[in-house]
């Protein structure tokens, strides 16, 4: 009580004045120290919380990234099943939707798929399989209980009576090469053919209809001393990306 009576009395002035003159480099020695103590310490801190947040945000755009993937995925699969959805509707087919599981049977690499529908959902031999509005990409060549297996049309295995629509009609037939085209062979050599001319199966074929879209001329070979002419045709799917396809039922 006396000391705080003789600081606001104003007598400890002098001493208060001296004291503070002494101790003011201790009070600064300890002030910088004090705040450098608190910025490494902030430092540190803030670090950890950039370390957190930054493990955090990557942790988020993988996440978003897998979803995005799955969805693109999502995407491109409902506009396949609205295509051929659309196709059988308008064309009053009988048909059974397939996914495919795996390609090739170690022989013809790409060039075959397996779906995962077989006998026991009514899919026999010589089946066509389509894609989007009416494109063929293969018929079945090979069936089992729940597992089915398809030629893709540019594959050594797959043979398709087809027809140009062309003002002469042309027949022939289309043979896959190797997994690289579509050959159509056997057309008459009077008969007139012209790249971008779009080749379709004949009907000529059990269980395979008339109009199933191949692909379209892109080359014609044609020489005076053979007896036939033949065409390169290219499928105007990708075969090589297909994942939903539709088996056409008798």
């Amino acid at each position: 009580m006396l000391l705080i009576f003789l600081h606001y009395t104003k007598i400890l002035s002098p001493v208060e004045s001296v004291a503070q003159k002494t101790l003011n480099p201790f009070f600064s020695v300890f002030y910088n120290l004090s705040s450098r103590l608190r910025v490494a310490y902030g430092g540190r801190a803030n670090e950890k919380d950039r370390l957190a947040m930054i493990d955090d945000l990557t942790a988020s755009v993988n996440r978003l990234t897998a979803e995005n993937a799955k969805l693109r995925i999502f995407e491109e699969e409902n506009k396949t099943l609205r295509q051929q959805l659309n196709f059988v509707a308008k064309e009053k087919k009988r048909y059974q939707m397939a996914n495919v599981i795996s390609r090739g049977d170690g022989v013809s690499s790409g060039q075959t798929i397996t779906l995962d529908r077989g006998e026991k959902d009514g899919i026999v031999i010589g089946l066509p399989v389509v894609t989007g509005e009416g494109f063929i990409a293969g018929k079945i060549i090979e069936t089992k209980e729940h597992l089915s297996q398809a030629c893709l049309i540019n594959g050594g295995r797959c043979q398709l009576a087809a027809t140009v629509q062309n003002d002469d009609k042309t027949i022939g037939l289309a043979r896959g090469e190797l997994g690289l085209t579509v050959k159509m062979e056997f057309i008459p050599q009077n008969e007139k053919l012209k790249v971008g001319d779009i080749v379709v199966t004949s009907g000529l074929e059990e269980n395979i209809e008339r109009g199933l879209i191949i692909g379209q001329v892109r080359q014609v070979n044609k020489e005076n001393n053979e007896l036939w002419q033949n065409a390169s045709i290219e499928p105007l799917i990708d075969l090589n990306d297909l994942s939903v396809v539709s088996v056409l039922l008798p």
